[in-house]
């Protein structure tokens, strides 16, 4: 399938990703991902910020492996 589409346009490329840092890694955990979520709950309470101002993110996104799938992107473009 990307073949088909890389071949339709030529402005778009494949690339490989950079893996998440061991640092990085170790820093999503339990303790870390608890204290985020008290340090959220503070601001919240602390600027009286309403539900309807709260919007969701999916961590799909986020990879633990090693070596990342390959991803579209434009030609060109750094980031």
């Amino acid at each position: 399938m990307p073949a088909k589409i890389l071949s339709r346009r030529t402005n778009l490329t494949l690339r490989t990703p950079e893996s998440i840092s061991v640092a990085r890694m170790k820093g999503f955990n339990r303790r870390e991902v608890n204290h985020f979520y008290e340090n959220l709950v503070t601001v919240i309470e602390k600027n009286s910020i309403e539900a309807s101002r709260l919007y969701n993110m999916d961590e799909t996104g986020i990879s633990t492996s090693n070596k990342p799938p390959k991803v579209i992107s434009v030609k060109g473009k750094n980031k």
